[in-house]
C-alpha cells in the first residue's frame, strides 16, 4: 500500500514530504547536532571502516563521541551491531540517536552518510561540521539514474555543511579526486586534502594496512579536529579490529577463514591486495545482490573472485524480490568468463560452483578446506540479516554461522 501510495504522489510533494519530515524529526528531539561536532564520511568504499576507526581514534583521544554506519552503532558507550541492514537510519530515527548522544555526554558524532541518504533528505536536518569523501566509484547508479547525479548527490553533503554558518565549516577530500570543484567551491574555512601515499604501514594495524586511504583519511579528520598526526598515529596502532571488515574467524583450526564486507569489484581486489601469499589453496565464497542494486557489478564481481581464488563458490546473499537463481548465475558467469579466458590446468567447472544455500556453501568449504588453506567470504560482512522477498528479513550472520560449522568439524569424532 505505501509503495503504491509513493507511485502516485507527484515526485515533487513527495520531496518535499521528506524534507520537511527531516526538519520535523530535528525539531521533536530539539535539534541535537547543534550541540555536537558532527563528522559526515560518504564515498563508494569504505565508509563504515572510516567512522569506526576514527571513533576509536577519538576515544583514544578521550573524546566522548558516538557514531551511526553500516556495520555498528554507537551512542555514546559501548558498540552494538547494527540490525537494520540501512547505512543511515530514517529521519526520527537518526535524530534519535544524535539526541542519546548529546544526552550520554558525546561532544563529538560521526555519520555514515550514504547517497541515497542523501537523496532521500535523511541527512538534511543535521548541522555537520566536516565533511569527508573518501572516494568515487560505479555504485548505485541505476537507482540514481547515472554517474552524474550519483556524484551530484555525494556533493550536497558539502553545499549543506559549507552553508551551516555556526559550524567548522570543513572539507576533507582525496588529493586525486577528479573535479574537486564540485566538493570544495563552497564557502569552507578550511580544505583538507590526503592521500593513502602520505600513511605508512608500519604506523597501522593490520586491519587497516588493506586500505591504506581509509587512514590517511582518518588522519586528515584527526588533524584538522586539532590533533597531532604523531596522536592519531598511536591511535591507530591500537585497532585490533573492524567487525567483518577482514575479519578472522579462528577455532584452532588449521587454515585461516577470514569475513569481509567487500561488495564491489574494487573492493574484492582491494582485499586480496592486503592478503599475505599462502602455501595452499584460496576458497572465495560470495554472492550478488537484488532489489535494483547495480546488476552490472555481478559478473565483475565473479571474474575479480576467479582471478584471485583457486576455488569460487557463489551463494545466495540478499536477493530482496530478484530471483536469486539469476543473481547467482550472474555473478558465475563472470567466474566462468575468466577462466575460459585464463585456461589452466584446473577446468573451469571445477574452479566454480553455485550453491544456493549459503549454510552449505560454508559447509562445502570449511570441509574441503586443508592446512595452509584459506577460505575467504565476501559480501555481507558482520549484517545481521539476509533480506527476500517483499523485505523479509532472516536473521544472519556469517560471523557466528562459521563459528558454529567449526566447531562442528573440530569436535572430535566418536568411536
Amino acid at each position: 500500500m505505501i509503495h503504491l501510495l509513493r507511485t502516485c504522489i507527484p515526485k515533487p510533494l513527495l520531496r518535499a514530504y521528506h524534507y520537511a519530515l527531516a526538519f520535523a524529526a530535528a525539531w521533536w528531539y530539539r535539534f541535537p547536532s547543534r550541540r555536537l561536532v558532527v563528522i559526515g564520511v560518504t564515498g563508494t568504499h569504505g565508509k563504515s571502516s572510516v567512522v569506526m576507526a576514527l571513533g576509536h581514534v577519538l576515544r583514544q583521544m578521550g573524546v566522548r563521541v558516538g557514531w551511526t554506519s553500516t556495520a555498528t552503532l554507537s551512542l555514546g558507550d559501548g558498540e552494538q551491531l547494527n540490525v537494520s541492514k540501512m547505512t543511515m537510519p530514517g529521519r526520527f530515527a537518526l535524530q534519535r540517536m544524535l539526541r542519546h548522544m548529546v544526552d550520554a555526554g558525546c561532544t563529538h558524532a560521526i555519520v555514515e552518510t550514504s547517497s541515497e541518504g542523501i537523496v532521500q533528505y535523511r541527512s538534511s536536518a543535521i548541522a555537520y561540521d566536516v565533511a569527508v569523501l573518501l572516494n568515487l566509484a560505479s555504485e548505485h547508479i541505476e537507482s540514481h539514474g547515472g554517474f552524474a547525479r550519483y556524484r551530484a548527490a555525494k556533493a550536497r553533503l558539502f553545499a549543506q555543511t559549507a552553508r551551516t554558518m555556526t559550524k567548522q565549516r570543513i572539507a576533507v577530500v582525496p588529493r586525486e579526486l577528479e573535479h574537486p570543484e564540485e566538493y570544495t567551491a563552497y564557502p569552507f574555512r578550511v580544505v583538507r586534502t590526503f592521500s593513502a601515499g602520505e600513511v605508512s604501514d608500519m604506523v597501522l594495524a593490520p586491519v587497516l594496512r588493506a586500505f591504506p586511504e581509509n587512514a590517511a583519511a582518518v588522519v586528515a579528520v584527526g588533524e584538522v579536529l586539532g590533533f597531532s598526526r604523531v596522536d592519531v598515529y598511536g591511535a591507530l596502532r591500537t585497532v585490533t579490529g573492524l567487525p567483518g571488515r577482514l575479519e578472522s574467524i579462528d577455532l584452532g583450526q588449521a587454515f585461516t577463514v577470514l569475513v569481509d564486507y567487500a561488495h564491489t569489484p574494487h573492493a574484492i581486489d582491494a582485499v586480496y591486495r592486503a592478503l599475505p601469499e599462502i602455501p595452499g589453496r584460496t576458497f572465495h565464497v560470495l554472492g550478488g545482490v537484488g532489489g535494483g542494486r547495480d546488476r552490472w557489478k555481478r559478473p565483475a564481481m565473479g571474474e575479480r573472485a576467479a582471478a584471485h581464488a583457486d576455488v569460487v563458490v557463489v551463494t545466495n546473499e540478499d536477493p530482496y524480490d530478484d530471483d536469486p537463481g539469476v543473481i547467482m548465475e550472474e555473478v558465475a558467469a563472470g567466474a566462468r568468463a575468466w577462466c575460459t579466458a585464463h585456461p589452466s590446468a584446473i577446468l573451469p567447472t571445477e574452479r566454480v560452483r553455485i550453491i544456493a544455500d549459503r549454510r552449505d556453501a560454508f559447509h562445502v568449504v570449511l570441509s574441503e578446506a586443508q592446512p595452509g588453506d584459506r577460505v575467504l567470504v565476501t559480501g555481507k560482512g558482520c549484517e545481521q540479516a539476509i533480506v527476500g522477498p517483499r523485505g523479509q528479513k532472516l536473521p544472519w550472520d556469517d560471523r557466528v554461522v562459521l563459528r558454529e560449522l567449526l566447531r562442528v568439524r573440530n569436535a572430535p569424532s566418536e568411536i
